[in-house]
């Protein structure tokens, strides 16, 4: 590349042609991470360096449609450009899988000194619900959907083509591409030639196998394959318990079977439990109090948690939870539920909550 100013007559290379380390890639990404593909116009939340189990993220960023968004920077330079910087992200991926929110959260908060949903409400419009967005991040978490970037200088031709095999065998919930930021500099002036790779094969991969959400029927079937008969009973009378309430099904698109029941809570719609099967093989109740968090009174959340620890076994289900200030989502296998007979009176506190514990 050669350049001139109009008042010149000759043409010359720019003053600076290359970044002078990757920090300086995390930084241009980190203060324009709309330049990341599939962004989707979307503003991003991000956090730097932020710690996981694999080690150091360069960059996470989070969509206010709770897409999570993996990016680590190298240089062409750098030799772990070729392997090494491919088994980071599938590590970091690996160390993504099935943590909770609220351990996302944490590590987020860290590095970005707020937490996730208060750096996305920022960013995020009016009609931005952050309750949805939660159980969007959770829901993203436990299944593995993650958007992972590699951002170099320059890309070679090996790194182009992992890319591209990655997105033809991995699954449709897990994209992969590259992203080469090419970069000059001359006299206060600074240009950027950013192009995608793979961009092509992940959008092939999501249309050819789109996620495709629960429903009623599928969901019951699922459950039955990995509860009792009286743990699936058990299940089945909870979700009749929000139909008869007449609750908003919020249905799960993941692989594995969920749904959450939205419930108003003086005049508020909240969801506050859900149904669903994780970790692989186990069905299960949570009652979401973390959701319930700015949407509900604390003398109400209180009086449900005591009432629920009336229940056998429910000092165990709920422990921590005043000391987390309510941030968390307690769970219970439905054959537990099931053994121990409390549908019921987890149906009297749920009904003590809503307002309704003198209703039929």
């Amino acid at each position: 590349m050669l350049i001139r100013r109009k008042d010149e007559m000759t043409w010359r290379a720019p003053a600076i042609t290359a970044y002078i380390d990757e920090a300086a890639i995390q930084k241009l990404l980190s203060q324009s991470p709309d330049l990341l593909p599939g962004a989707k116009g979307q503003r991003l939340a991000v956090a730097r360096e932020m710690t996981l189990e694999a080690g150091y993220v360069d960059i996470v960023g989070v969509a206010p449609d709770g897409t999570i968004n993996v990016i680590e920077c190298k240089l062409k330079a750098n030799p772990e450009i070729r392997r090494h910087v491919v088994g980071q992200v599938l590590a970091y991926a690996a160390a993504l899988w099935g943590m909770s929110y609220e351990a996302f959260d944490y590590a987020f908060a860290a590095r970005a000194k707020m937490p996730l949903a208060q750096a996305v409400a920022a960013i995020a419009g009016e009609a931005w619900d952050e309750e949805m967005f939660r159980a969007s991040v959770a829901e993203n978490l436990r299944e593995g959907f993650l958007r992972l970037v590699i951002a170099v200088d320059e890309i070679t031709p090996e790194l182009q083509k992992i890319v591209s095999f990655l997105n033809i065998h991995t699954t449709p919930g897990l994209a992969i591409v590259a992203l080469e930021l090419r970069y000059v500099a001359d006299s206060g002036v600074e240009i950027l030639f950013p192009t995608v790779y793979g961009e092509e094969s992940a959008k092939t991969k999501e249309l050819a196998t789109p996620r495709q959400k629960w429903t009623e029927e599928r969901f019951f079937a699922a459950i039955a394959s990995v509860t009792t008969a009286d743990g699936l009973s058990a299940a089945r009378r909870m979700y009749d318990y929000a139909v008869k309430r007449q609750a908003t099904l919020v249905w799960g698109a993941g692989q594995y079977s969920s749904v959450t029941a939205r419930l108003p809570v003086a005049g508020t719609p909240v969801s506050i439990f859900s149904l669903f099967e994780w970790p692989k093989g186990q069905g299960k109740l949570a009652i979401n109090f973390e959701y319930m968090v700015g949407n509900v009174p604390v003398e109400a959340m209180s009086r449900l948690a005591a009432d629920l620890r009336r229940i056998p076994g429910g000092p165990e289900w709920l422990a921590g939870l005043e000391e987390v200030g309510f941030m968390k989502r307690p769970t219970v296998p439905f054959d537990v539920i099931a053994s121990l007979g409390t549908w019921g009176q987890i149906e009297l506190a749920l009904d003590r909550l809503l307002g309704l514990e003198l209703q039929p």
